[in-house]
């Protein structure tokens, strides 16, 4: 549903402190054209302080939402693509020192937004894990290809990786949750109702198309489009629902890996975290238990065959947004059935957010020389130092706390972590390899890097300065 939310009143409070660690034009913090004067506070403050702003407000073509939190983030991608398009000049060029930040974040960019060179490789980066897939023959087959797979791309039907454990904050274990769906949630797959019927018609049309777009003739496409249905229509009936799992309790699960290869007999995890290159894990979180039991029932009652065309589609739907215009054309036709969006977004928008995404910290260093030079971190750093102090101030001196009680209360205010800007030591991205000729290659690289970089945490203390 497109609608407008997130009005101004609060975010343009905090519109007006960042703006203080830069230096773009002033602003008034509070813009009296954004209220409605003409109703009482008292009988509709939301109105009140946002009137104004909700009359004149239109949602671009787009988005799906806006407010001011979103003309926030245009204000700040709109930094980030003048700081990208330099660097990337920079590159081509061969005026940027090659392994520099700069020269990353500006070669990632560039082989972004080089839409000729996607275009000429079409769906040809898929074919080594499309031959990986088409080369599975039987059950054994499967599952060390589905661990292969999910190595390079992440597309197993469940979510696997690190995590804070719930009930041992400072250590850090594996986890396994469920998954598997395209569409939102288990109900998109259960409910009758018509809505919900023509909604899971325009999925069917929307697989058939994408393996269309890979080769695939249009009856051969629209037979594998109703086996990805249904076997996703099983995976969504052994799901919880979002309320089910609202309840952290009953989704928590610590096990040992003997104990969760017992939940899934013809399914080794020893294997599977071994072949994905982590850590064996000493301990592993287990959201959903009967998910994964159903999960082992699908390897040995669904045919092969059903199951080369389920990870087929999820490679191409996982791979769409880097691939050329007619796999981003029929994704957008996907996410419109949810989002309201009309209008994809411009192509430098797509760059600048997946390299944001990918080389964050990389980006950010670059982003910071501009916004927040080390005197703003400075004047940040003060005000909450002062803050702190202030705390410690009025927790000694409050006559309702007891001795023993403000003692524990200095423990916890000691023990606050703060966090200003940017981190004190960036991450180390020496080891990623970017290319300047390959979208594709680039962006398989740095989530492969990431994805290292998480899967190691694991057996491990939390990582508390992150």
């Amino acid at each position: 549903m497109r609608t407008k939310s997130f009005a101004p009143l609060i975010s343009l409070l905090a519109l007006a402190t960042i703006a203080g660690a830069q230096s773009p034009p002033q602003t008034a913090a509070l813009d009296r054209a954004n209220l409605d004067t003409t109703c009482a506070p008292c009988q509709d403050f939301y109105r009140f302080a946002n009137g104004g702003w909700l009359k004149r407000a239109k949602i671009p073509a787009s988005y799906a939402r806006y407010g001011a939190f979103r003309e926030l983030a245009d204000r700040n991608q709109a930094v980030l693509h003048d700081i990208l398009e330099s660097d990337a000049d920079a590159v081509r060029a061969n005026r940027a020192e090659q392994g520099s930040p700069a020269w990353k974040v500006g070669a990632f960019y560039a082989t972004c937004m080089d839409t000729a060179a996607i275009e000429r490789r079409g769906a040809e980066p898929l074919k080594p894990d499309l031959d990986a897939i088409g080369a599975i023959a039987t059950r054994n087959d499967l599952s060390r290809t589905l661990a292969l797979l999910d190595r390079r791309t992440g597309i197993a039907p469940f979510y696997d990786g690190p995590t804070q454990d719930a009930k041992d904050a400072a250590n850090t274990i594996a986890r396994l949750y469920q998954g598997g769906l395209s569409l939102p949630e288990k109900g998109y797959y259960t409910k009758t109702d018509s809505a919900s019927a023509a909604l899971r018609d325009k999925f069917v049309a929307h697989v058939s198309r994408m393996f269309q777009l890979l080769g695939d003739p249009p009856d051969r496409a629209a037979r594998e489009a109703a086996t990805v249905l249904t076997l996703e229509t099983r995976f969504a009936r052994a799901s919880r629902t979002p309320v089910e799992l609202r309840d952290p309790q009953a989704n928590y699960h610590r096990m040992s890996l003997a104990q969760v290869d017992s939940l899934t007999p013809h399914f080794s995890w020893r294997s599977f975290y071994a072949a994905i290159g982590a850590p064996i894990p000493e301990r592993i979180d287990v959201g959903q238990p009967e998910f994964f039991q159903a999960f082992d029932t699908l390897l040995t009652t669904v045919p092969v065959e059903d199951w080369k065309t389920l990870l087929r589609w999820r490679l191409a739907h996982s791979a769409a947004p880097a691939l050329g215009f007619a796999f981003v054309r029929e994704n957008f036709t996907f996410e419109q059935l949810f989002s309201g969006a009309t209008e994809i977004l411009p192509r430098w928008k797509r760059c600048v957010a997946s390299t944001d995404q990918r080389l964050g910290e990389l980006l950010g260093q670059e982003y910071v020389k501009r916004t927040f030079p080390p005197e703003a971190k400075a004047r940040a750093v003060k005000i909450v130092d002062n803050l702190v102090r202030e705390f410690r101030l009025r927790i000694q001196a409050a006559d309702w706390m007891s001795e023993p009680t403000k003692k524990q209360a200095l423990v916890k205010l000691d023990a606050f972590t703060r966090k200003i800007g940017y981190p004190d030591r960036w991450l180390d991205y020496s080891k990623l390899t970017i290319a300047t000729d390959d979208y594709f290659a680039d962006q398989s690289a740095a989530d492969q890097w990431e994805w290292q970089r998480q899967w190691a945490k694991i057996n491990r203390p939390t990582e508390r300065a992150e």
